[in-house]
């Protein structure tokens, strides 16, 4: 295991262009998040969403998390529906944003829904992005898997 994969576990059982990934601590964050958004009311679900990026920031979301552009971190591709962390429930709208060539696929905590950032919610899908949603905090999130399109995942 190399040094920067210190703080989670990748699975070698690598297949059909995904890597399963383990992280601890941001499990911990999640489930404890999970909490937070129960005892305020939600029901605790989570869902699946997909998260499109850079190959090179890859190894720094599955080992110390998302990100949210504006908070200490440049925005990578604009905030106009708000500052969060932006996915997707389906892959083919984050697989422009990874080049095509990657996405991430995460468990998510939507907690309180909305439509717009302005409102006091946990995550929202803007009117015009139906299969969009964007999380408030990075800590709703854990990225799980890296699924590579059309090629196997990198060496270790």
């Amino acid at each position: 295991m190399r040094a920067d994969h210190a703080a989670s576990t990748r699975a070698f059982r690598k297949g059909g262009g995904v890597e399963v990934w383990s992280n601890r601590k941001l499990f911990q964050n999640f489930e404890k998040k999970r909490s937070e958004l129960i005892n305020a009311g939600s029901d605790g679900k989570s869902i699946w969403v997909f998260h499109g990026t850079d190959e090179k920031n890859i190894v720094p979301i599955m080992t110390g998390g998302f990100k949210i552009g504006g908070q200490n971190i440049a925005v990578a591709n604009g905030t106009v529906y708000g500052q969060g962390v932006y996915c997707a429930t389906g892959p083919d709208t984050p697989m422009s944003y990874g080049g095509g060539k990657v996405v991430i696929l995460a468990e998510a905590l939507p907690g309180k829904h909305g439509n717009n950032s302005t409102q006091t919610v946990n995550s929202w899908t803007p009117p015009s992005k139906k299969d969009w949603m964007i999380f408030r905090e990075s800590c709703q999130l854990t990225p799980r898997y890296v699924v590579y399109i059309g090629r196997s995942p990198p060496a270790s």
